[in-house]
């Protein structure tokens, strides 16, 4: 019998404000997909109703779907969803308020998650197509609670309890009320309380007749607060004093057996020391992580759940997984933006097998054991403090390492680079898949301070766009239709940016790269004060100022600075006007210059009358105005800049004879 992992849901909760998704009749061509889902709800939801129609979508490799639910009180329900062939590992989870309460990560593509809620609560479904792409179909069905025990057994339990308590909480009084439940062998209830700051806590269960060994835990998050201290039939955490109001997630496993329990939280006023508690995304890095894994651990299975921490500059963490004889292991991680250098080592019974050191924040490892034994990882904060999420995967050595021809869509990844960016260069193995009509995908890139980088996309059919955002702001995109999307970006400071690619008109395979970008396309001379005491390009030695003085040695040679070199930054389709002093009896030419991601910046001279003395409208990012007629009055000229096509930093300066 397959498990199913049982959620109840204790006590008051922290929920995310999702908007529920309309459910949706299975499309046209998942017929075969329905009558699974049927077959498979008549194993794990007997007796049950389905509540609305089932949803249906697709799903590329390592992408996710979210579901916003509404589950009732004093409720249990059984979600399935069944995936087609080729979407060989699909995986099911049930989130609230970032916290994962509960899921199926098995290695096939038909995950079950039941739910139990003694009050309504808020949640969020996770379908995650793990391996391989394609078409679902997910079914929520209403099915009748756990038949409960006899008030007899009940109160033997709570004696039993009450006994428990007397011994491991002495001095600490029952907070709100124990919890009653039944579980069976391997069975998991998730149960979360919101625990105050300034109290301290201990968690005790105690199991009935059947259940062999009773086990429990505790975390805030990703911060695990505690374990199980006792075997048997007798669960306990020691006692821990949050430091801070905080949504505590206990989970009680039936290891052995199975039957009746009783759990409850006992608490008192702190005395002591107080501990942190250092909440992580966890929702922004399991999607991060499921990213990541599609490339670095391509056709391997999850070994188990992932595992998320916070860490200071300098500090690590550890953890452990068994490795079997003939099996290859992978481990990926991703981080938090306040993580800038994360760095992995892989140890297999003392002996190190591997390790990632590179300067970047999302390292993996891997080994072929063999022989059985234990790995242990080793995860290091180098720079940057903040959290993270490991993963751990098995199987065959991953496509990536096998000698392969590469994939053709590459090449032309790297063409359409270089077209975009002269002498761009790959900063990452480029990314792959398939994408549906309509269909995104997205990353996550760090870029490092003073660099340039391309971002590039490709398919084989369709329009592929391509969008930069960080935060709110959208940074660039490139919405042409076309099969090669392309921006190119040079940031300012650190920064996390999210990449989006959308596919419209058709099905189709895609591929997407980060290059590095040349920060200076053209020869350059350091800055040299000229006859008026001003430097070409000014004092600056970044991109914008040598361009600048790249055109005054192709356009303007004989010609002296008269002006500072005015900077600013514009979006597509903004302009902006400066005021230049410029006195009469002279003729001047205005050189502009843009960062690679300004594609098209056109310059307008204006006299202190109103009247448009020159005006630069071709397509290009460095255009040169000269004045025609010259000026024939002294006094403030207005210089409009319009960023016509592309976004980010440009400067221009004014000389004359």
């Amino acid at each position: 019998m397959r498990n199913i992992r049982s959620i109840r849901v204790l006590g008051m909760l922290v929920v995310l404000g999702t908007v529920v998704d309309a459910g949706a009749q299975p499309a046209a061509g998942t017929e075969t997909l329905a009558a699974r889902l049927e077959q498979l709800a008549r194993e794990y939801a007997a007796g049950g109703t389905a509540v609305g129609s089932a949803r249906s979508g697709t799903l590329g490799e390592g992408q996710e779907k979210r579901i916003g639910l509404q589950l009732d009180g004093g409720k249990c329900y059984v979600f399935i969803a069944v995936g087609e062939e080729s979407l060989a590992d699909l995986d099911l989870a049930l989130e609230s308020g970032g916290e994962r309460l509960g899921e199926d990560t098995q290695p096939d593509n038909f995950p079950v998650v039941r739910a139990c809620s003694p009050v309504s609560v808020r949640v969020e479904l996770v379908l995650s197509a793990t391996r391989g792409a394609g078409s679902y179909v997910l079914g929520h069905y209403a099915v009748p609670p756990d038949g409960g025990a006899a008030a007899a057994t009940q109160d033997q339990l709570v004696a039993k309890l009450e006994r428990l308590a007397a011994e491991r909480a002495a001095g600490a009084v029952l907070e709100g009320e124990a919890y009653r439940g039944r579980l069976v062998e391997e069975e998991v209830a998730a149960l979360s309380r919101s625990l105050a700051g300034g109290r301290c806590y201990t968690l005790l269960a105690v199991g009935g007749d059947g259940l062999g060994e009773l086990q429990l835990s505790a975390s805030a998050g990703a911060q695990r607060l505690g374990d199980d201290v006792l075997a048997g039939p007798d669960a306990a955490v020691p006692e821990f004093c949050p430091a801070t109001d905080a949504p505590v997630t206990v989970r009680v496993t039936a290891r052995r057996g199975g039957g009746e329990f009783v759990f409850a939280v006992y608490g008192r006023a702190a005395t002591g020391t107080l501990t942190p508690i250092q909440m992580v995304d966890t929702q922004m890095l399991t999607r991060r992580l499921a990213e990541r894994a599609a490339q670095a651990a391509r056709g391997m299975d999850p070994l188990q759940s992932p595992t998320f921490g916070s860490l200071a500059q300098g500090r690590s963490a550890n953890l452990s997984f068994p490795v079997e004889a003939g099996r290859c292991y992978r481990a990926v991680a991703v981080t938090e933006t306040g993580i800038t250098n994360l760095d992995l080592t892989l140890l297999v019974d003392g002996s190190q097998v591997g390790e990632d050191v590179e300067p970047d924040a999302t390292p993996v490892v891997g080994t072929c054991a063999t022989a059985a034994g234990t790995a242990r990882l080793d995860v290091w904060a180098v720079a940057g403090s903040g959290g993270w999420a490991v993963g751990i995967y098995s199987g065959a050595q991953p496509a990536a390492a096998a000698a392969a021809p590469e994939n053709p869509l590459f090449t032309l990844l790297d063409t359409a680079a270089a077209n975009l960016s002269a002498g761009a260069t790959r900063a990452s193995t480029p990314f792959t898949g398939t994408l549906a009509v309509s269909g995104t995908q997205q990353y996550d890139v760090t870029l490092q301070a003073g660099k340039c980088y391309a971002f590039v996309g490709i398919s084989d059919a369709g329009n592929l766009d391509l969008e930069i955002s960080s935060g709110t702001q959208v940074l660039g995109r490139d919405t042409d239709l076309d099969t090669t999307p392309g921006v190119v970006f040079c940031a300012q400071s650190q920064v996390t940016v999210r990449v989006k690619l959308t596919l419209l008109s058709a099905s189709a395979n895609f591929a997407f790269g980060v290059y590095n970008a040349p920060a200076v396309q053209m020869p350059t001379s350091a800055p040299r004060p000229t006859a008026t005491g001003i430097a070409v390009g000014g004092t600056e030695t970044d991109y914008i100022a040598n361009q600048i003085r790249a055109l005054h040695q192709q356009r303007a040679a004989a010609l002296l600075p008269v002006s500072q070199v005015n900077r600013g930054t514009l979006q597509q389709a903004q302009e902006t006007e400066f005021v230049v002093s410029l006195p009469a009896g002279r003729c001047y030419t205005v050189i502009a210059a843009g960062v690679p991601s300004v594609r098209d910046m056109d310059v307008t001279l204006t006299s202190p009358y109103g009247q448009i003395l020159a005006t630069d409208t071709t397509d290009d990012a460095s255009p040169v105005l000269v004045t025609n007629p010259c000026p024939q009055w002294s006094g403030d000229y207005r210089i409009k800049i319009t960023m016509q096509y592309g976004y980010g930093a440009f400067g221009f300066q004014v000389f004359s004879q």
